[in-house]
């Protein structure tokens, strides 16, 4: 029987170290234009009988001190007015009125909020509406108030806000993936070769004898979450963890023939990276060492990383992670089928969806997600997000810091649809949009400690590079081999919920040893590559 086999991503940072001279003014302080925890509320689960109804049951005997509740119309209760979130859903209950057959609810405003037929209310833009419900002759409302959507203010030394934040910032209609864990790999080597406090005048002329006091190395720091040394050991901790079959991460600093590397930078980057350091001349057959260090690197997923090498090139530093991963239950050929994807046009193309059964799931009131493991062991994990409310979403509202730390047991039936696609992009305008400024500042000298050398002249990075590529499909012989020996769930499971991702929804990869969020993405249409 053929078998659901793999994923594999990969991903390449390469990061550009340039000479120019310090001439010139720049505003160090300048940012690009950027794009732009609830309370647990549960669902009383009948065990008898499967169901797959809009419901938001809540654990028996458990209290919760969240709920909306709809008073009778002309009571001085029915005036109040209870919030929410765009995006946020949420069940709604009669005051009193705790076994009803029959409710008819409405929303003053469906452009604001949306009610089901089930009492679930969604929050869709801000603003205000009323909710009412009918039962036989008497009405129950609710003044609702719908706030601005959940946003993450800091991304400093949280790998997975650093994910959701890149892949929000970058991806909004498209397919998306981003690899913190490879970003940050490279800053953190970038980090032993950074300059720290420094004044530096400025050339702008607007102030006489002006100085500016700027700590690119600083702004790194703030961005990992911590210092250069304590990086640097955390980095030794994930280079040795790598078990050369499932997750695999490389590193290479590349620079040009007659220059010398820092004897500190070279000793860190190869003793707490791994990291091979190669002096070559930057011509035609460096672009070609390098992209086949890449390809090679990465399983040839991704063949090529840069085009040409300019003659103000000083270095390169790269990160190239592999991940191959075998499901450990996994999905087999007869639960395979041709089904509709949901794209938010309303438009739907054909995928192949797989299915499945998992023993528990994640929910919050933004967001349902399933967890299915890698191998034997279960080191690694993929989780599927689906947001609850359709249409257009970002990462950042969906409070997935909360909604990992909310699961549930209970059976649930999952779907996930096959999918590849390739992303590749320069991300220097988002890590400036979040601090790291220094380092792309030609005016300063932020990446001279990297080298040994009388030339002063001011070295710094001129851009970073991610290109990453991710497939998702049923190939490959390897794993049929041991199909026969993994187990499903027991035939006497309920399944309570049923998380299928036939809409836009976005995924994580961790390791669940030591926490590493490898990816972070979102499928907008698992037919685009």
């Amino acid at each position: 029987m053929r078998m659901y086999k793999r994923l594999v991503s990969i991903t390449a940072v390469v990061m550009t170290l340039v000479l120019i001279p310090s001439v010139g003014c720049t505003n160090l302080n300048a940012k690009p234009n950027n794009k732009s925890t609830t309370n647990k509320e549960e669902c009383q689960v009948n065990k008898r009988k499967k169901t797959n109804k809009e419901e938001c049951p809540v654990n028996k005997g458990k209290k919760t001190n969240n709920r909306i509740y709809l008073y009778k119309v002309g009571t001085k209760n029915s005036k109040k007015t209870k919030a929410i979130h765009t995006h946020q859903t949420k069940k709604l209950y009669l005051k009193n009125k705790s076994k009803v057959k029959s409710v008819k609810w409405n929303s003053s405003n469906k452009k604001i909020a949306k009610v089901s037929k089930h009492g679930i209310i969604t929050g869709l833009k801000p603003g205000k509406t009323t909710i009412t419900a009918k039962v036989k002759t008497i009405k129950y409302q609710i003044a609702i108030k719908v706030k601005k959507a959940l946003k993450i203010k800091s991304v400093n030394g949280s790998q997975l806000k650093q994910g959701i934040y890149m892949s929000d910032y970058y991806g909004s209609n498209n397919n998306i993936l981003v690899s913190p864990a490879s970003i940050n790999m490279a800053l953190g080597m970038a980090a032993n070769g950074c300059a720290g406090k420094g004044v530096y005048p400025s050339t702008c002329g607007t102030v006489p004898n002006e100085k500016i006091y700027i700590n690119p190395k600083e702004e790194l720091e703030k961005y990992l979450g911590k210092s250069t040394k304590n990086y640097n050991k955390y980095a030794k901790k994930i280079m040795d963890s790598n078990d050369k079959t499932t997750l695999e991460m490389a590193n290479s600093v590349w620079y040009k023939k007659g220059v010398k590397l820092n004897n500190s930078f070279e000793s860190n980057v190869k003793n707490y990276y791994n990291a091979t350091t190669n002096e070559v001349t930057f011509d035609k057959s460096a672009v070609k060492k390098i992209n086949s260090w890449v390809s090679d690197n990465t399983d040839g997923m991704i063949k090529k990383i840069i085009d040409n090498v300019s003659q103000d090139t000083y270095a390169y530093i790269l990160n190239a992670t592999l991940f191959d991963g075998k499901w450990t239950n996994k999905f087999d050929q007869s639960d395979i089928h041709t089904q509709k994807f949901k794209l938010f046009s309303g438009k739907k193309v054909k995928t192949k969806m797989m299915y499945g059964t998992e023993n528990s799931y994640y929910e919050n009131d933004y967001a349902l997600a399933f967890e299915k493991t890698y191998e034997k062991n279960k080191k690694y994990s993929f989780i599927g997000i689906l947001p609850k409310a359709e249409g257009k979403f970002k990462l950042e509202n969906l409070n997935i810091s909360q909604l990992l730390k909310n699961k549930k047991k209970g059976g649930v039936e999952i779907g996930l649809p096959k999918f590849e696609y390739s992303w590749n992009e320069k991300i220097n305008d988002a890590l400036m949009n979040k601090g790291i400024n220094g380092i792309f500042n030609m005016f300063i000298p932020a990446m001279n400690p990297m080298f040994d050398t009388t030339d002063k002249s001011n070295k710094y990075v001129n851009e970073i590079i991610h290109s990453i590529a991710i497939k998702v499909d049923s190939e490959g012989t390897k794993a049929a081999a041991v199909t026969s020996i993994e187990t499903k769930c027991t035939s006497d499971v309920v399944y309570n919920k049923k998380i299928v991702l036939n809409r836009p929804f976005a995924y994580l990869i961790k390791n669940n040893e030591t926490g590493e969020i490898l990816f972070v993405g979102k499928v907008i249409n698992p037919s685009k590559k």
